[in-house]
């Protein structure tokens, strides 16, 4: 039985009759054996366990159920009939999932409080834990000119991680500073979309310089007395 390759969310059902054709009633235990096992959540079959068939064409019906909700590789797993330690294979059942295989270490990106015209960067690490590569590409059109993100284009091999630098270089004056919804298309994947916050302060004026103005202030006004 083929299952399909599925997607995150989707389902699928199916049914088969399970019948005894020899002479005899049969008494017997109902196994899914899979390696690695499946998460009941992902793959269920219903009914399991100890069941019970009469000869000449006793039948139940078995009720598969495939809703993935994670990524899963191409399986194959066996349902057996164990009776008093002697297995028979009853069915074969295929299946996978393509999940939700790149994403970003974060979906946000908090520079804090910066101070006008000056420039920070910072790291985010885009994750490939697909079976194959991937071309990834960043819609910087609707990017504001204070923020860039380096590379825009280029592929991540299959198990990989791929760097990115943020860079940004407020320039109007905001305590709330907040970018949503920054696309990069993946073939293949969901859309990935990334957030950036922080705020622009004004340069403040050090010390020294108030005390020497000061001082210039003062000097000043002792001469127009004298």
């Amino acid at each position: 039985m083929k299952l399909g390759c599925l997607t995150l969310g989707e389902k699928v059902n199916k049914q088969v009759v399970l019948a005894n054709d020899s002479l005899l009633d049969l008494s017997f235990n109902l196994i899914l054996n899979s390696n690695p096992s499946l998460d009941l959540k992902d793959l269920s079959v219903s009914p399991l366990g100890e069941m019970k068939l009469k000869s000449c064409g006793g039948s139940c019906k078995l009720q598969i159920q495939f809703s993935p909700q994670q990524h899963i590789a191409p399986f194959s797993v066996t349902l057996q009939a164990e009776f008093k330690g002697f297995f028979h294979h009853l069915l074969t059942i295929e299946g996978c999932c393509k999940g939700d295989d790149v994403h970003l270490d974060c979906s946000q990106v908090s520079f804090g409080a910066m101070v006008q015209n000056c420039q920070t960067n910072r790291r985010i690490v885009m994750m490939n834990t697909n079976d194959t590569t991937v071309r990834f590409h960043w819609q910087t059109q609707g990017f504001p000119a204070e923020l860039l993100i380096r590379p825009v284009k280029g592929y991540i091999c299959p198990g990989k991680d791929f760097p990115f630098e943020v860079t940004f270089t407020p320039v109007k004056l905001s305590d709330d500073i907040r970018y949503e919804n920054l696309s990069c298309f993946i073939d293949g994947s969901p859309l990935i979309k990334l957030t950036v916050t922080g705020s622009c302060v004004p340069p403040s004026i050090s010390k020294e310089v108030r005390l020497n103005s000061l001082f210039t202030y003062k000097y000043k006004c002792f001469m127009s007395l004298k």
